[in-house]
């Protein structure tokens, strides 16, 4: 069953992935989607969506709008094409860069959501190895809390956090 597993889930990821953004709950929601879809286990799904991110299969981030009308002008589309193999500043930090990926990340996160520091890794396209070193960084403190019953760390919109650590729920 392995092979047809992975072939069902890989086939369909690469089916539908840009029917989703970048956000951890776009996230979420594709893995439930792809769960519902291939009748696959919610682990199983995530993982091998991760997989596929690392090996290059399907992007990591949010999907390449299609083209405006404007840009099938065949003069246009000479003029803003770059020259190839070049790639963006942006391009380029989101595909090495782990402190522009934790920066995106934590600066998309909603008020009211935390998220557990493996989680947010997970989400952010950090490295897990890494990810209590990238979000341990002093510029991310004002997103980051210690659960004071548990230990556990959490990210979350600044706001919140400031408040959870004033209530001492979080230092």
């Amino acid at each position: 069953m392995g092979d047809s597993r992975i072939d069902t889930v890989g086939d369909w990821v690469r089916a539908n992935y840009h029917r989703w953004g970048n956000m951890p709950r776009d996230r979420q929601a594709r893995i439930d989607a792809c769960v519902d879809a291939t009748g696959t286990t919610r682990h199983y799904a995530s993982s091998r969506i991760r997989a596929l991110e690392a090996a290059g299969k399907i992007p990591v981030g949010a999907p390449t709008p299609a083209p405006s009308p404007a840009t099938n002008n065949p003069n246009m589309e000479a003029a803003m094409t770059a020259a190839p193999g070049a790639i963006s500043e942006d391009m380029l930090r989101s595909e090495i860069d782990v402190h522009f990926k934790a920066r995106r990340f934590l600066e998309a996160i909603k008020p009211g959501e935390f998220y557990r520091l493996d989680d947010a890794a997970v989400a952010a396209g950090v490295p897990k190895a890494a990810a209590r070193q990238v979000f341990g960084d002093a510029r991310y403190a004002a997103y980051r809390g210690q659960a004071v019953a548990n230990g556990v760390h959490y990210l979350g919109h600044p706001d919140h956090i400031a408040a959870m650590k004033q209530e001492a729920i979080l230092r």
